[in-house]
């Protein structure tokens, strides 16, 4: 049993460490990245940022991920991830988050808006838990909300 457990928080941290890849180059089809972990958990004071819609979206996207709601999660995906990440990979790794970070919550939030683009931003925000800080996560601005393009 400590191994499982063990294996599980290896597995997440992994795609914790690896949230910053944007590989292009690779096939789009093949997720080599399974999903950046959570941005933002719900339920802690953070920061303000400049657009209240924006932080709705991570805390939302946190909320889902650390709850283990794999379809919540994959909807506040990007289109470009949603085509990378499955929503099988995404309900695995959400439950395993769950599991280890179920309870952290988010003590800073700080989302710049790309100021030449309006529709991109970049997300810096840090958890009770630090394995799970998150630092300039890709978001976008879709026709239907902010979205996680950190994948």
């Amino acid at each position: 049993m400590a191994t499982l457990r063990l294996l599980t928080a290896a597995a997440v941290l992994l795609v914790v460490a690896a949230c910053g890849s944007t590989d292009e180059s690779s096939d789009p089809a093949l997720p080599s990245d399974p999903v950046a972990a959570p941005s933002v958990s719900a339920g802690a004071p953070a920061e303000p940022t400049s657009d209240p819609a924006l932080e709705q979206a991570v805390r939302d996207y946190s909320a889902a991920y650390l709850g283990g709601d794999g379809d919540a999660a994959h909807a506040l995906l990007s289109q470009r991830c949603q085509r990378r990440v499955t929503v099988a990979q995404l309900t695995t790794l959400a439950d395993q988050a769950k599991d280890l970070y179920g309870d952290a919550t988010i003590t800073t939030l700080d989302a710049e808006i790309d100021d030449e683009y309006d529709d991109e931003a970049e997300v810096k925000y840090t958890y009770s838990a630090p394995a799970l800080d998150q630092d300039d996560e890709d978001w976008v601005l879709e026709d239907d909300g902010w979205k996680n393009d950190d994948c």
